[in-house]
């Protein structure tokens, strides 16, 4: 077994600021059923909880991100359908046709966008590259 360094550990907590809550599952061969929403990550090892609720660690170069979680203040956003960005994700608001999202643009200024469940964090998905990439 590997030991983790702490250029692990850095790597681990910007997985888990993009990827936490995210819908995962081991890639292994053969069937496993291990997947569930991933909970945790330190350096090489990440926590996956399955929907009955049990937890199982999976070594971070085995996880598979199928679906990503929902957007959180300060990440990069794009629309669901789309791979272009729209800006910055900064917070939900009220309005008389239902909430709506505000993202900072490029330009700095702050826009009403719809939808926020049309929103996702504009980060990859699929196999996790491990190591990251400099």
């Amino acid at each position: 077994m590997e030991e983790t360094t702490e250029a692990d550990r850095m790597a681990g907590r910007v997985l888990a600021y993009r990827y936490l809550g995210a819908l995962v599952h081991e890639d292994v061969r053969g069937p496993t059923g291990r997947e569930g929403e991933l909970t945790a990550v330190d350096g090489r090892q990440a926590w996956v909880r399955t929907r009955s609720g049990i937890e199982f660690v999976v070594p971070v170069r085995r996880l598979v991100i199928d679906t990503l979680p929902a957007p959180r203040a300060g990440q990069p956003v794009r629309h669901r359908d789309t791979k272009n960005p729209v800006g910055i994700y900064l917070c939900v608001l009220p309005g008389p046709d239902g909430p709506s999202a505000v993202v900072q643009r490029c330009d700095g200024t702050p826009t009403r966008v719809g939808d926020p469940d049309d929103l996702v964090p504009d980060y990859p998905t699929g196999r996790i590259t491990w190591p990251p990439p400099p």
